[in-house]
C-alpha cells in the first residue's frame, strides 16, 4: 500500500488541515499522521469520518504521499496546492 494521510477542511472557516496521529487537526501538514498500512488507514478515517459527523471538519479524504528528505509531498498537484498555497502570486 501506498503511504497515506488524512485531510479535510475546517468546517468553521474552510482552512484545509491534516489529521495528526493524536487526533487533532493542523494547517500544516508537517504534523500529519502516515498511514503505511490498510489498518492505520481505516482506523485514521474512522476517526476523521467521525469528526466530520460532530461538525469539526469536512470533505475527509485520504492522499497518497511520498516523503522525501524529511518533508511529506502529496505525490498528486491538487493536493500539493492545497498543502503549500496558492500557486501564483499577487503583487
Amino acid at each position: 500500500m501506498a503511504r497515506m494521510v488524512i485531510t479535510a477542511n475546517r468546517l468553521r472557516d474552510g482552512a484545509v488541515v491534516w489529521r495528526s496521529a493524536a487526533g487533532n487537526w493542523s494547517p500544516n501538514i508537517t504534523t500529519a499522521a502516515i498511514h503505511a498500512t490498510g489498518e492505520q488507514l481505516t482506523a485514521g478515517l474512522a476517526a476523521a469520518l467521525a469528526d466530520e459527523k460532530s461538525g469539526r471538519v469536512i470533505g475527509v479524504h485520504e492522499v497518497e504521499i511520498e516523503t522525501r528528505g524529511g518533508q511529506i509531498l502529496p505525490t498528486r498537484l491538487r493536493e500539493r496546492v492545497r498543502a503549500d498555497g496558492p500557486t501564483v502570486s499577487f503583487a
